[in-house]
């Protein structure tokens, strides 16, 4: 058992797949072995019983194995919960502790394998003494037994309750050792240190376990006081309620004296359901919420759960709020009138109404008034919604197809297709993610019936914007968890069935209200899930206890075995600017004191080498410091201090170091400033960088994504999974689709008799059976479904109330009639529902005699107990035919809801073993960079890989919640790098912002609130980098006292064109927007002006991203772009991108497209923080009479605004606005500054570079004033006063006066301003010096042409071989004759090239001869294509051709395709065809109309046009197919993946076709509508190859799926065998028995040779693959197409190195041939239990009163009876008797040729085998076959007439070719040692054979474990 173990742990560490697996899985004996051990009572002695188990070889080393950090934190949850469950119940926790106290009476000595064995087995341990895991010490014993009770304590709560004492026992046990141990040893080690802090952290757990159980007891106490109270109040005053104050400070759930507010308000926040309930929608009670605030979580005690459940209610409302309340007020505006629409087509449903009602404006808009804060709400609504289909997919799981109508009113009503389409991509309606609401609305449109909440899953721009006819849909997801959503996923089954008629006339809206739910509810998931929150005593500790003193922050426990750093990375070369000008000694000696430091002696940090070798200043040394020797370290970096650079750093130490085992983790806010830092350590040189996350935008960063680390990563192990899960993911995918074409039934108007027979027999058993001839017996089954037509016929007759064929209808008597509605009637009993048409008119028109009594109604549980169906009346059958259809419908909808429930945990099983995989990779990686949504949304990530240092940059602008969900249970040091002073988290709630003085506080950071509530020490960098010394005199005085400037801010250049560097233009013009859109203000003025200012500092010379315009408000941001396209060219970042498409203005989104990279960057101030730019123009927008300033009066949001500039700050808004605001925050010191050196005016001054005239000129010019620089010159100065002043004086830059400049063409500036580059853009006719040609040009073009002869644009002309002239231009076709020359590069980049074929014209200039030769005539478009030699099904080897196709369309114009596919329908002509026809760019992600493209384009890149109509050009579906062969080095292997199908030469010309890969590829759709891409020509080889590997898969999932049917009748066989053996060979048995026995035995042989039969054929049919069989096709064509002559002898090879034939896995095939020869062994077994009862069955018929024949075994050389055995004579027997003994005789022969034959066949399947598993490498197949080739020889050997063990090995060594194999193999694992099997064996008295078959046995078993 010790050996297990080692070995499940040494496996764990390789591949940590299959342990678990192993272990957890229910198909296994993983978990009935554990249990098994659990179970047993657990000694420490030396010597136990053999009913004891041994606590230190055996259960230590378990708990070891299960605790590891590879098995207690694998992403294989599925797997590993159920052995620690196991463990957890079935361990004898007394028995642990005693063994504990035995230990530290010993003095800490742990009794180790070697004492327990026997001194004859010491020798054979010594061999395997590396085998076994010995604990060196007490702590490495105390260790795993720790780490399993934390997992019990933290991971199940329930056995943490029931198994309370025997925790109590173990944890004394534990302490009383930790305390004798350090009383002994003094000083301790690591792993003792290690083992004592563990310990004390499970303590504290226990501790604040039991606080919060009697918490609960005082809640409890609390609660039934109140209630007390509330009852006297009632009695004294009739108050009912209790005030609002008690009802706030009420706890959640029970702990509430009014009880549960809604059906999702619970205590644990584990219960709560994170999407919303109706019930918890419609409640008008108060949430409870608490305050951000120590010990404010009333049912909890102050610890890390109480802070946990704070942040969880707090965000869970904050994304929820904006939802709850837009509904409730759309609720409360139905009341007053029915939903009405605006827009043109579009009418109120149930009549019109008020405008003050439910109203809802253009696009589906319905704007709300938001009364807690001054943001408001949106409400978007969607009207005619209809639940058409439900769907599952592999990446959103089980969803709803819903549509709905279209946007009704505004400009999208007027839009085509495509600007529709444009519409949905741009927008953020219905993303993916967004939380929508599914309200079904009353008849009179007044009030809700119910409402549903899910998820946009499945979101196409296709489908929202769908061509004319069809409706716009989404596909929504709910959760199927009974918590989830209810009964949610039963309500839209039941519409699905129904088709909208379930609930009357009732009609569906879907309400999406603004904010992000998807964003969010990760964090949430993190929140629920997190069972330990580490370093807990720093970030969920309570009050500080002693206030105004600094809390102290230990060390980091990984310093505790790695103290000693290596500093010396972060020296600076010599010489390198700013570090000090040092001597080799004193260098040196800097460089010794840094190669070692002593962390954990903080005094002896050597700040002056660092200060001496690296250009940190002394506060950024100490914030290093604190980095490295702090677990909790805040360092605060304010604007341009730093920040980034010193987490850089940091982390290059932590790295250099290898500080703590495993990765760092870094987590950033965005994607943007994850990139950036990632990118940051890539160009410091660190290697082992892994980036999770799709979103990154770095090309530096794309080959270091864990997807690309990922692929082909996964384990064989990981493989067998997925392949599971993926196979049953397909089952449940055609069984949920087999009974959503069941649920379609219901629907239909008549209840079908399918539904009635299957469930009417079960619920009323006798009225089937008298509805049904002949009841419900065996035999009358048959005739029921032989007659099943009939049948439905006579249901129907009983359905409309007719009577019993040939009877008389029956009597009415009594009856309350029907209840009939158009021709139909509905039946209603309790939940039941159905429809059923009216009786026939023959049955209306029988007979019905008058009623004569009232008869009383009988219950639904009497009329199905009725025997007579047809005694029924017509209501009573509806009712009873009512109940079944109900009943069977909800059968079905829970059918359904169960499979969904089952898809989604296959798909969650899907990402663990990904996940599985991806942690490997991680493990291994040095750095891991994510953001922190991705941390939350990976936490099976998180928690396996288990990261030790956490890195968080800005974390002052991140949600404490956010960081709390990414700290893993393994995290010991937190990093905080940010800047409170900065701007704070986002939120969307304003009650719950600091803003709002309410107290919840959720926008207060960890990093914030660890220093202003904590008093943690924070270290402040305090010497910025970045600002001018004017623009940081504006922050330092209110912000940052002690902000210091390095010196090279004060070397800046000033701004040109500008007199100051820093400048306030202050105005009074009002701004736009009213209180109704408070988050969208504008001032067109100001976003005029700014945008005139930033084209003019444009004009001045600026490089590209110097310039940025900055404002705070998203509606300006809107009006800047307006103002400044055309100008100048715009860069907007992602975040601020999104909040413009949030906004939804469908006008203002159709701009001009944004140019990245462009002269002016665009963004909010909120999206800004962490970035500079050289020069910032902020637009502060608020200018109005009521001095209302909004977002401006943060001191975070004005800080950031005032420090991005580092060169040039230039302020433009109502400076009067902002002195005289009630909240005016920083603004009058900045006004006073600015006042102070006069820098701020309502005239923005402008200085001209350019004319340093005298000065009287310009005097005469309005608006123009003369200043004197500082060196004495005289500059123009422009004062602009208004917007418009920049378009008259300063329209080019500078100033008024014209430019005199001559450009170097000689033609004269046009500008009035001369910027440093220009372009002459005069026409001007040039004769082309290569060919002649005379063309009108550009001047500035002149040049390049003389240079670059390719740009002629002439047409060509020349004539084709065609005949046809051609089409090109002369440049372009010189081009393509460069490039297909040898060095065509180095060609088109000589000068002056000309073409000897060209004539020049006369009089033109001689050509310039060039330093290469040109050919003698251009290479014109020509075809290479040629007929495929192969096969249509092989893969193709006719080379592609590149050029575009010569012929014409149906219109006359030239087809775009390219050369060798047929040619498209004439609306794809580039000339003539459709504009709604688009090509796909790949490259710069848009699209093009086809007419838009030119004759150049598509001649260098045709198109290819696939059959579902898309067109791309051909390089880009090139590479999308992966035409071109390439191969690259798989990740962490030297094997090389190889991809494409052709091969290139040096010319960029297709060479040859090149070796296909092997393995399967995926099947190739269409980039845009994922259709297949079908067949064309050009990629043949591909799709044929792809084709050829689906069938390989389907053949192999067909092959998989027979060897599992042969391998459970393999099964089956030996267990019956195991059975009958006993009976087959019993001595007392009477004829019959004999008989009985003889028939069972014979079954048994048959069912064995069919088992046999069924491998035989497997074993044959695995040797012939689709793909071989069709390469093998592909080599006979070419081989006999070579010797027609057809196919040249040198492409003979060619083809055939071409067609790779690949090797099929043989994997199957040699299990099948070890099937095959195991089946030959069990029918070996069948045939000799056949022949013992044939031999008794001879005894008893010669016994005559003479003893039986002595009959041996019989052997192989003849299976025969002989009477000689007898002793005596033979009797006489009678006739009958002569005769049974021939046919046993006959029989007996029989049995020897059965015998021969089955043991050959399992001979040849061995030999078979092994040879397969010797080619193919594998060890454990190899031995498998030789177990049987073991067992089979046994089977001879038992056979033959032997008993000693030499005749047996005699006779088994005749067959050499096993035994060598079998040493072979055991010399190879290195295992031959029987150990304990072989001394029990002899002490168990075995020998001859019996010893021998032990020992072959034993040997096999160890190889097979090898």
């Amino acid at each position: 058992m010790a050996l297990l173990i080692q070995d499940a742990y040494t496996k764990l560490l390789e591949d940590s797949t299959i342990v678990v697996e192993s272990l957890g899985s229910p198909d296994r004996r993983g978990l009935e072995c554990i249990q098994h051990i659990c179970t047993f009572p657990i000694s420490a002695r030396a010597f136990p019983l053999p009913s004891e188990v041994p606590f230190a070889r055996v259960i230590v080393p378990l708990l070891r194995l299960i605790t590891h950090q590879r098995f207690l934190r694998s992403p294989l949850s599925q797997f590993t919960t159920p052995v620690l469950a196991v463990v957890a119940d079935s361990l004898r926790l007394k028995d642990v502790a005693a063994c504990l106290d035995v230990v530290r009476e010993n003095g800490g000595k742990v009794e180790t394998a070697a004492r327990v064995l026997q001194d004859a087995q010491a020798r054979l341990l010594s061999k395997k003494e590396a085998w076994f895991w010995k604990p060196a010490s007490w702590a490495e014993v105390a260790l795993p037994i720790v780490d399993f009770l934390h997992a019990l304590v933290t991971g199940f709560a329930a056995k943490r309750e029931s198994r309370g004492p025997d925790i109590q026992r173990c944890m004394e046990a534990l302490q009383a050792l930790v305390e004798s141990m350090s009383k002994q040893q003094g000083d301790m080690q690591l792993p003792e240190k290690d083992a004592r802090r563990r310990l004390s952290d499970l303590q504290r757990e226990l501790d604040f376990q039991a606080a919060t159980t009697q918490k609960q007891l005082d809640l409890q106490r609390q609660r039934q006081e109140q209630k007390e109270r509330l009852e006297r109040r009632r009695q004294l005053f009739g108050l009912d309620t209790q005030p609002a104050a008690e009802e706030e400070e009420a706890g959640p759930g029970d702990c509430n004296p009014s009880g549960h507010r809604h059906d999702n308000d619970f205590g644990s926040i584990a219960r709560i359901s994170i999407a919303p309930t109706e019930a918890e929608v419609m409640s008008d009670a108060r949430p409870y919420l608490p305050k951000n605030r120590p010990a404010s979580v009333v049912h909890l005690p102050p610890g890390p759960a109480a802070h946990l459940d704070l942040h969880f209610r707090l965000m869970r409302h904050d994304i929820l709020a904006a939802l709850f309340q837009s509904t409730r007020e759309f609720l409360q505006r139905l009341q007053d009138s029915p939903l009405r629409l605006l827009g043109p087509g579009t009418s109120a449903r149930g009549g019109a109404g008020p405008a003050a009602g439910a109203t809802v404006g253009p696009g589906g808009k319905l704007q709300l008034v938001r009364k807690g804060g001054p943001s408001d709400s949106r409400l978007w609504v969607y009207t005619g919604v209809t639940i058409v289909g439900l769907e599952v997919s592999r990446s959103a799981g089980p969803h709803f197809l819903v549509e709905f109508d279209d946007l009704p009113g505004g400009s999208y009503a007027s839009q085509n297709h495509s600007q529709r389409l444009a519409f949905w991509e741009k927008t953020k309606r219905l993303a993916h993610g967004t939380l929508v609401t599914l309200l079904w609305l009353a008849p009179d449109g007044r009030s809700s019936q119910r409402m549903v909440f899910g998820t946009v899953s499945v979101r196409d721009a296709r489908n929202l914007a769908p061509e004319q006819g069809r409706r716009s849909r989404v596909g929504v997801s709910l959760s199927t968890s009974p918590g989830g959503s209810g009964d949610g996923p039963a309500r839209l089954l039941e519409e699905l069935a129904s088709r909208g008629k379930a609930y009357g006339s009732s009609s569906i809206v879907m309400l999406q209200a603004s904010g992000s739910f998807f964003a969010y509810a990760p964090f949430l998931k993190a929140l629920q899930s997190t069972q330990y929150l580490p370093l807990q005593q720093y970030l969920a500790a309570p009050v500080q206890q002693n206030p105004g003193r600094s809390k102290q922050v230990e060390p980091p426990a990984y310093l505790q075995g790695h103290q000693h750093f290596n500093l010396t990375c972060l020296a600076q070369p010599e010489g390198a600017a700013g570090s000090q000008s040092l001597s080799m000694a004193q260098r040196e000696a800097h460089l010794w004191r840094l190669s070692s430091v002593d962390l954990l002696s903080p005094d002896s940090f050597p700040g002056d080498s660092l200060a001496a070798l690296t250009s940190f200043d002394t506060s950024q040394i100490q914030a290093l410091k604190a980095g490295l020797t702090q677990a909790v370290p805040l360092i605060q970096g304010p604007p341009g201090t730093g920040k980034t650079f010193l987490a850089l750093k940091l982390v290059q130490v932590l790295v250099a170091n290898q500080a703590a085992e495993g990765p760092t983790l870094v987590e950033c806010l965005t994607n943007h400033a994850l990139d950036q830092f990632l990118e940051g350590l890539v160009a410091m040189g660190i290697q082992g960088i892994v980036r999770v996350g799709s979103r990154s935008q770095s090309t530096v960063l794309g080959p270091l994504n864990l997807f690309e680390k990922t692929k082909g990563a996964q384990s064989r192990s990981q493989g067998f999974l997925l392949h599971g899960y993926y196979g049953e993911a397909e089952a449940v995918e055609e069984k949920l689709q087999k009974l959503l074409d069941r649920l379609r039934v219901f629907g239909n108007k008549d209840p079908p008799w399918s539904v009635i027979r299957d469930f009417m027999p079960n619920l009323a058993p006798d009225l089937y059976s008298s509805l049904v001839p002949g009841g419900v017996g065996e035999g009358v089954e048959k005739d029921v479904f032989r007659a099943s037509l009939d049948q439905a016929a006579l249901y129907k007759s009983w359905v409309q109330g007719k009577a019993r064929p040939g009877e008389q209808p029956p009597r009415k008597a009594g009856e309350q009639g029907a209840k009939i509605d158009g021709g139909r009637f509905a039946v209603l009993d309790g939940s039941a529902k159905t429809a059923i048409e009216p009786e026939a008119p023959a049955a209306r028109a029988a007979p019905q005699p008058p009623p004569t009594a009232a008869k009383r109604e009988r219950s639904l549980s009497e009329l199905l107990r009725e025997t007579d169906a047809w005694s029924l009346t017509r209501e009573e059958r509806r009712r009873v035919v009512g109940f079944l259809v109900a009943d069977a419908k909800a059968a079905l909808l829970d059918e359904i809801q169960a499979r969904m429930r089952r898809y989604q945990e296959v798909q969650q099983n899907l990402r663990r073993v990904h996940d599985e995989a991806s942690t490997e990779v991680l493990r291994k990686a040095k750095v891991v960079g994510m953001t922190t949504a991705g941390v939350a949304s990976q936490q099976g990530l998180i928690t396996a890989v288990g990261f030790k240092i956490v890195v968080v940059e800005e974390a002052a602008e991140v949600l404490e919640a956010h960081i709390l969900a990414g700290l893993g249970p393994q995290t010991e040091q937190l990093i905080l790098i940010g800047d409170h002073k900065q701007l704070r988290p986002k939120i969307q709630t304003y009650e719950l912002s600091m803003d709002s003085d309410r107290g919840y506080n959720l926008d207060l950071s960890l990093f914030e609130r660890l220093v202003e509530q904590s008093d943690f020490p924070v270290v402040t960098l305090q010497q910025q980098h970045r600002m001018r010394p004017e623009i940081s005199q504006l922050i330092r005085a209110p912000i940052y006292p002690a902000l210091l400037d390095h010196a090279r801010v004060k070397e800046y250049e000033h701004v040109k064109g500008m007199v100051h560097d820093v400048f306030f233009f202050t105005h009074t013009q009002p701004e736009v927007g009213d209180k109704e859109e408070s988050n969208s203000k504008t001032n067109t003025f100001e976003a005029q002006f700014v945008a005139r200012l930033a084209l003019y500092l444009a004009q001045q010379g600026t490089r590209k991203g110097q310039i940025t315009v900055l404002t705070a408000y998203v509606g300006q941001l809107l009006e800047l772009r307006k103002a400044l396209a055309g100008r100048v060219c715009v860069t907007l970042d992602d975040r601020d991108v999104e909040e413009l498409a949030d906004m939804d203005k469908d006008v203002e989104l159709e701009g001009s497209k944004m140019s990245v990279g462009q002269a002016v960057r665009l963004a909010t101030v909120d999206n800004f923080q962490g970035e500079e730019s050289d020069i910032v123009i902020l637009s502060l927008v608020r200018s109005n009479r009521a001095n209302a300033i909004g977002f401006l009066k943060a001191t975070n949001r004005a800080n950031v605004a005032l420090s991005r500039a580092k060169q040039g700050l230039y302020l433009v808004g109502n400076a009067e606005c902002l002195m005289a605001a009630k909240s005016s925050g920083i603004w009058p010191h900045v006004v006073a500054t600015l006042e102070e050196g006069g820098r701020i005016g309502p005239a923005l001054p402008l200085v001209c570079q350019n004319h340093p005239d005298t000065g009287k000129w310009w005097q005469r010019q309005q608006g123009i004033t003369v200043y004197s620089n500082e060196a004495g010159g005289v500059h123009a100065v422009t004062e602009v006063r208004h917007w418009e002043d920049f378009d008259r004086f300063v329209s080019d830059g500078g100033c008024s006066r014209r430019c005199t400049v001559r450009l170097p063409c000689g033609h004269a500036c046009p500008k009035a301003q001369h910027p440093e580059s220009i372009r002459c853009l005069e026409r001007v006719q040039v004769l082309a010096p290569h060919c002649g040609h005379t063309v009108e040009i550009p001047c500035f073009k002149a040049t390049l042409l003389k240079e670059q002869p390719w740009l002629c644009p002439h047409a060509c002309g020349a004539q084709l071989a065609c005949g046809h002239a051609c089409r090109s231009t002369c440049g372009g076709c010189l081009e393509s004759t460069l490039r297909a020359l040898p060095g065509g590069k180095a060609h088109m980049e000589a000068k002056g090239m000309y073409s000897a074929s060209a004539k020049p014209a006369e009089g033109a200039p001689a050509p310039v001869a060039v330093t290469v030769p040109l050919p003698a005539a251009y290479k014109h478009p020509g075809c290479r294509k040629g007929a495929c030699l192969l096969p249509c099904g092989a893969p193709c080897a006719r080379l592609p051709c590149d050029e575009r196709c010569d012929r014409l369309l149906p219109c006359g114009h030239r087809c775009p395709a390219v050369c060798g596919e047929d040619c498209p329908p004439k609306r794809y002509c580039i000339t003539c065809g459709s504009k709604d026809i688009v090509v796909e760019d790949v490259y710069l992600m848009e699209e093009k109309p086809i007419t838009q493209l030119s004759e150049e384009e598509v001649t260098e890149d045709p198109l290819v046009v696939l059959p579902c109509g898309h067109a791309f050009f051909m390089s880009a579906m090139d590479q999308h197919m992966e035409l071109e062969w390439t191969e690259r080095s798989l990740p962490g292997s030297d094997e090389l993946e190889k991809r494409g199908a052709y091969i290139k030469d040096n010319t960029g010309h297709w060479e040859r076709p090149a070796p296909l890969a092997e393995r399967m590829g995926a099947a190739k759709t269409c980039m845009k509508c994922r259709a297949p891409v079908g067949q064309l020509h050009r990629y043949s080889r591909l799709l044929n190859k792809l084709a050829a590997d689906s069938a390989e898969r389907k053949f192999a999932q067909a092959f998989n799926a027979r060897m599992v049917t042969a391998e459970r009748n393999l099964q089956d066989l030996q267990r019956h065998l195991s059975a009958a053996r006993a009976s087959a060979l019993g001595a007392n048995s009477t004829p019959a028995d004999q008989e009985k026995r003889w028939r069972q035995l014979e079954k048994l042989s048959k069912q064995g040779k069919a088992v046999l039969r069924e491998f035989q054929g497997m074993s044959g049919d695995a040797r012939q693959p689709p793909t071989l069989k069709m390469y093998t096709a592909a080599r006979m064509c070419v081989l006999q197409l070579a010797e027609r002559s057809k196919v040249p002898s040198d492409q003979v090879e060619g083809l055939l190195g071409g067609l790779v034939a690949p090797h099929p896995d043989m994997t199957n095939l040699i299990k099948a041939l070890i099937g095959k020869a195991q089946t030959s062994r069990e029918l070996v077994q069948v045939l000799e239990l056949e022949w013992a009862a044939g031999k008794t069955e001879h005894a008893a018929i010669m016994a005559t009163g003479r003893r039986p024949p002595q009959m041996g075994p019989l052997g192989l050389a003849g299976l025969r009876l002989r009477e000689e055995g007898n002793q005596g004579e033979t009797p006489k027997l009678s006739p009958n008797r002569q005769a049974q003994m021939t046919a046993l005789k006959t029989r007996a022969a029989g049995l020897e040729r059965d015998l021969q034959q089955v043991l050959r066949e399992g001979k040849r399947a061995v030999e078979e085998a092994l040879e397969l598993a010797e080619k193919h490498h594998n060890t454990r197949r190899q031995a498998q076959a030789l177990q049987v080739a073991v067992e089979l020889l046994l089977a001879r050997a038992s056979l033959a007439d032997v008993k000693a063990s030499s005749a047996v090995e005699q006779l088994l060594g005749a067959d050499p070719s096993y035994t060598a194999k079998q040493r072979a193999l055991k010399e190879r694992c290195a295992l031959y040692e029987l150990s304990f099997e072989k001394s029990q064996a002899q002490a168990a008295g075995l020998s001859g054979v019996s010893f021998w078959v032990a020992e072959w046995t034993v040997n096999a078993r160890f190889a097979f474990v090898q």
